[in-house]
């Protein structure tokens, strides 16, 4: 993973380098950066195009991005996967929990967790499975509006706007992350550790350490 996330970095304008920290930072109107402390590895390039590698103990994120986006995250015993143009693929699982979210103006969704299983799927059309034992679900969608919400409280927070191409994952106690493609705005907020905002229109890029500080 080292090896994969250190190949192909240019030399870039700024480096920064504390307590086994290391920043890397790079624009025109693309963005590169490589964040690595202890076990915390980031990667993140963009023109119109935004990647992250991200890597904490048993943590992985992958986000790619042009109008497309695709997030592979891993911690402990939680997977998601996202992909979209206008089309959108979501697989988590945590644990015992499994949510599976595809869209264009369709959207399904598959979700377990000890004995629940939700399933929805639309396009003009709605459909939904639910088995209750211990969650809590608050699942939202308007479809004229193309504004999908799965909210499972303790653990997950989603919303995607296809028409706005704005979509959001919320791990709350994990991750936050918004990706606007229209705006070209990302965010990477893992609260605790790093705080990542990148505005290409106004090529303004944003890494917060919270203890370091730094901004371009």
């Amino acid at each position: 993973m080292t090896a994969r996330a250190v190949d192909n970095i240019r030399p870039t304008f700024l480096s920064l380098t504390a307590h086994k920290v290391l920043n890397r930072f790079q624009s025109t109107d693309s963005f590169e950066c490589l964040y690595s402390r202890s076990e915390v590895l980031n990667r993140f390039q963009s023109t119109d195009l935004f990647e992250c590698l991200y890597s904490r103990s048993e943590a992985v994120n992958r986000f790619h991005s042009t109008d497309s986006f695709e997030c592979l995250y891993s911690r402990s015993e939680v997977l998601n996967r996202f992909q979209s143009t206008d089309s959108f693929e979501c697989l988590y699982s945590k644990s015992e929990v499994l949510n599976r979210f595809q869209s264009m103006d369709s959207f399904e969704c598959l979700y377990s967790r000890s004995e629940a299983v939700n399933r929805f799927q639309s396009t003009d059309s709605f459909e939904c499975l639910y088995s209750r034992s211990e969650v809590s679900t608050v699942f939202s969608l308007g479809i004229n509006l193309s504004v999908y919400t799965l909210d499972q409280r303790c653990s997950t927070v989603f919303s995607l706007r296809t028409r706005l191409s704005v979509y959001t994952l919320d791990q709350r106690c994990s991750t936050v992350f918004s990706l606007r493609t229209r705006l070209s705005v990302y965010a990477l907020d893992q609260r605790p550790s790093t705080v990542f905002s990148l505005r290409t229109r106004l090529s303004v890029y944003t890494l917060d350490q919270r203890s370091q500080p730094f901004s371009v």
